[in-house]
């Protein structure tokens, strides 16, 4: 992040002190250099309380750190240990305060992985259910599925004009297909290949003036089969 001219400004005016005080070797003045300018205060924003303690907590090494020679980079590297931030940024207000921003990644499903509840990230990475409250409004994952396949089925839903938030649970199977039931239990089946085309097939449906049957099926390549179960 770029700083602004003012910010400049101020962190030249805190250089012009540091270079005076450190030429003075009274002893009282040895002390008032060296604790003028170490990080006092790390201020986190974005995050609700429980998230906000965990993170301050593995920040607390950045505390009584010179706030001219902290190298953000450094910062960043702890930040990126938290799988559910998808970005941030890092400020830092002389003579002793930094501000870090941050903004959540998009919960996009849960699933389980070794007997363990997840969140699906839209930053692409699984995140333990214990980070976050409840989410009943998501739908469930089943399948061994990588979340880059996930990622690109969602993409291709939501250019097809697809609601996710209608969406109940989602199947993945080892023929790399997808089925999906919505929340009015209409279930869909997409074939392994082709399966933009079979998205809008399945919208074009969905949108007509027809009366929907419990299930659409698009397995086989040229058919379109809709039944009642």
């Amino acid at each position: 992040m770029h700083l602004s001219k003012n910010n400049k400004n101020i962190k030249y005016f805190y250089l012009l002190i540091l270079i005076f005080i450190s030429s003075v070797n009274n002893y009282n003045f040895q002390i008032f250099k060296n604790n003028l300018f170490k990080v006092s205060k790390i201020n986190i924003s974005g995050v609700e309380n429980k998230l906000k303690n965990e993170i301050n907590l593995n920040l607390e090494s950045f505390k009584n750190k010179n706030i001219f020679f902290l190298d953000k980079k450094i910062i960043s590297e702890e930040l990126k240990k938290f799988n559910y931030i998808e970005h941030y940024s890092i400020f830092k207000k002389y003579p002793s305060e930094l501000y870090i921003d941050l903004k959540l990644t998009k919960l996009i499903g849960t699933t389980f992985k070794n007997n363990k509840k997840f969140y699906v990230g839209s930053n692409k990475k699984f995140i333990s259910s214990t980070k976050f409250k409840e989410k009943s409004n998501l739908p469930n994952i089943f399948g061994d599925f990588e979340i880059i396949e996930l990622i690109n089925f969602f993409d291709l839903l939501e250019e097809n004009n697809f609601n996710l938030k209608d969406i109940k649970q989602i199947y993945f199977f080892e023929s790399k297909r997808w089925d999906i039931i919505l929340k009015n239990d209409l279930l869909i089946k997409f074939p392994s290949s082709n399966l933009d085309n079979s998205i809008k097939i399945a919208k074009n449906i969905i949108d007509s003036d027809l009366e929907l049957k419990k299930v659409i099926d698009l397995r086989v390549s040229n058919q379109v089969i809709i039944r009642d179960e």
